[in-house]
């Protein structure tokens, strides 16, 4: 049931790695073509979370792919799919850093998801860390060393998501500092 949209991402990743942006720009809109008609409210959080965080940011406005992020949360959350809906508020917190929403309300984003994103060691892990510098950040206060070392066993409470939650967490810190 997701192999069409995991198929779309390899697709147009493959194509602009080989410098084909056009095909690659293509696909995208054929993406966006199939779930304008065939939409799938039951797995809406995984098809987004591929698609709206890994391809539409290429080709569109990132407000919109933050848009549709948020908008998957919960949706994923109704069709009782947490994990993704988790995924994607996590997926969220880098698209809202990189529109530029200001700290005080990325801090407040992420706690409004506290539940959902505790569903998830990595997600948690990576969600309490950007709360922790980007609350100290929106208040002038100083990120010390043992703020950093929290960022650092990110991987070991991560398990098999280390990988996201190191890149999420990498990007928001990346627009933050």
């Amino acid at each position: 049931h997701h192999t069409s949209g995991f198929l779309a991402i390899h697709a147009c990743f493959l194509h602009a790695t080989l410098g084909e942006y056009a095909a690659a720009r293509r696909i995208y809109e054929a993406c966006e073509a199939v779930e304008a008609v065939r939409p799938s409210p039951e797995r809406i959080a995984r098809t987004y979370v591929v698609f709206h965080y890994m391809e539409s940011p290429w080709f569109g406005p990132w407000q919109d792919s933050a848009a549709k992020l948020s908008h998957a949360i919960r949706l994923g959350v109704e069709a009782g799919d947490p994990v993704f809906a988790a995924l994607c508020a996590s997926a969220s917190v880098t698209m809202l850093s990189l529109i530029g929403t200001p700290l005080d309300q990325l801090v407040s984003a992420i706690e409004g998801w506290g539940p959902l994103l505790r569903g998830d060691g990595g997600v948690a892990a990576n969600a309490a860390n950007i709360v922790n510098i980007a609350g100290k950040l929106s208040r002038g206060e100083p990120i010390v060393s043992g703020d950093l070392d929290r960022v650092t066993n990110v991987p070991l409470a991560a398990g098999p998501m280390r990988n996201n939650a190191m890149v999420n967490l990498g990007l928001a810190l990346m627009v933050i500092g």
